[in-house]
């Protein structure tokens, strides 16, 4: 849901908040696809590692309810009809991009960085953030210098978003044996990366404003929340309540990529006013 909440920002914001029926429905249902096709590949996988982890464990393949073979072979299905569906129904430039997002998530996240380097956090963050670009290339059939700080704009999100994560489940992934920045760095390292990146998204998101590409009255509303977010970031950490400060970081970054994605879609709107 929240990719899709993603695209949709990226490609009302490309059709300049109208809706252009056919490319709209062959965008959705391919990131609906490529994403259970990679969710797919992803769990098979990390069976090993999803077994120790408390909010993994009663994954199907941990619980043994489907077989590696049946697995594989709907994400194989999902995965082609995905991008069929960016090929025929979308853009060419969509379709290229989902592909990779597909081979960042499934290659180099979750088969190399994810457990062998404290970089798998960003790794994943390049694929997370593609829906937005798809969206809007999906309409537009080329990259342009407003996606560009867009899509950049959500890799940084999603820094503060996963490492909010990795803090209120450290324990599970000490288990599992996975090196993200809590478990390498410790958790002042890991607190002074969040404060940094939700910094750098606030700067990207003032320069973006700045050059005209974003309304006003959406940008001075998403600047606010941002601003909120860096405060709960910078001052109201304790550390006897570290596991409920990460919690406000991580809920507070899903409010405010959905409001990113309304404020990009409705951006139309807004100029039209």
């Amino acid at each position: 849901m929240g990719n899709l909440v993603y695209g949709l920002g990226g490609f009302f914001y490309a059709s300049h908040s109208t809706m252009v029926l056919p490319i709209f429905i062959g965008t959705m249902l391919g990131l609906i696809f490529i994403i259970g096709s990679a969710c797919a590949f992803n769990n098979v996988y990390d069976m090993d590692i999803d077994s120790l982890m408390k909010r993994t464990q009663d994954r199907p393949m941990v619980k043994r309810e489907i077989s590696k073979q049946k697995a594989l072979i709907f994400a194989t299905f999902l995965g082609v009809l995905g991008f069929a569906c960016l090929w025929f129904l979308s853009s060419k430039t969509a379709f290229w991009a989902g592909v990779f997002a597909f081979f960042m998530y499934v290659v180099a996240y979750t088969m190399w960085t994810k457990r062998q380097s404290v970089w798998g956090t960003f790794t994943g963050s390049l694929s997370g953030a593609v829906p937005v670009l798809m969206g809007y290339v999906a309409i537009t059939d080329s990259i342009t210098t407003e996606i560009i700080f867009i899509y950049v704009m959500c890799v940084i999100w999603q820094m503060p978003h996963s490492y909010g994560i990795a803090i209120f489940r450290l324990d599970d992934y000490k288990k599992a044996e996975i090196n993200v920045l809590p478990v390498v760095k410790g958790l002042t390292t890991t607190r002074n990366s969040i404060m940094f990146h939700i910094s750098a998204f606030v700067a990207l998101l003032s320069i973006f404003g700045y050059m005209g590409y974003m309304h006003p009255i959406g940008l001075l509303f998403i600047l606010s929340l941002s601003l909120y977010w860096l405060f709960v970031a910078v001052f109201s950490f304790k550390e006897e309540t570290q596991e409920k400060w990460a919690k406000k970081i991580f809920f507070q970054s899903i409010f405010i990529v959905v409001v990113l994605s309304l404020c990009l879609g409705f951006n139309g709107i807004l100029i039209d006013l």
